[in-house]
């Protein structure tokens, strides 16, 4: 008996309450004009035209994205310089690569040196680690000797999978 009591009077509230809530009424828009919703001072949604809204702004976009002017810089240019196995000693042929691209060196910000091992040896020897280390060093050290004034970072790989970066030093500028 006490459920039934509880269960109608919960009924007749809301009844009651659904009674007492103001009624919103819905305004009719002219079709003669574009509308625009925005936030008025207290928070509410409100339709107004859009010459008539108090922060229409037309925004109109610029004819080039901005980035379009620095797409350029983005490339960089590499270049490989080999050496002997086991020797981080620069041979006549990579003294030619490094003289043919000193004066492209000479006019950057920034030299990145990525020096490589093979796997002989195993993958992760302290050999191969020292190795890679020694012939990014050397190509600094060449780099400075002629001149070359950009920032030089390096870093060493002990070993490759890709038979193109085993034995060499990448230079990115």
């Amino acid at each position: 008996m006490e459920t039934i009591k509880n269960t109608l009077f919960v009924a007749s509230t809301m009844i009651l309450t659904a009674c007492a809530a103001p009624k919103q009424e819905v305004a009719e828009l002219p079709q003669d004009a574009t509308y625009t919703v925005e936030q008025n001072k207290l928070g509410e949604f409100v339709f107004c035209r859009n010459e008539e809204c108090s922060g229409f702004e037309r925004k109109v976009l610029a004819e080039q994205p901005v980035y379009a002017q620095t797409q350029t810089n983005l490339q960089k240019e590499e270049i490989r310089v080999f050496f002997n196995l086991g020797s981080s000693h620069l041979g006549a042929e990579g003294v030619k690569t490094l003289k043919r691209v000193l004066p492209k060196l000479k006019n950057t910000q920034t030299v990145y040196l990525r020096g490589w091992a093979d796997s002989i040896g195993g993958r992760n020897t302290a050999i191969n680690r020292r190795l890679a280390k020694q012939r990014a060093a050397v190509i600094g050290k060449w780099l400075r000797k002629h001149n070359v004034t950009a920032k030089i970072r390096t870093a060493s790989s002990p070993a490759c999978c890709n038979s193109d970066d085993t034995r060499t030093v990448v230079i990115t500028w």
